[in-house]
């Protein structure tokens, strides 16, 4: 898989998408991001591609706009 960098013109921007995939992925698992973080920590999530990346967006989220 080919790494794909994403370069925003302000934070304010990658706020903004960052929020719109979180949205996006809540909608998919009929769920909170909160509820989803704390499910995949306790290990009760699969661990398919698309519930990693989910995570992985959620700590993303965290680190720097939290």
């Amino acid at each position: 898989m080919k790494k794909q960098r994403i370069d925003y013109d302000s934070p304010i921007d990658a706020l903004i998408a960052v929020t719109k995939r979180l949205s996006v992925a809540e909608d998919h698992h009929r769920m909170t991001s909160e509820e989803f973080y704390d499910k995949f920590t306790k290990g009760q999530s699969e661990d398919s591609i698309g519930s990693i990346t989910y995570f992985l967006r959620i700590v993303y989220y965290k680190t720097k706009f939290t």
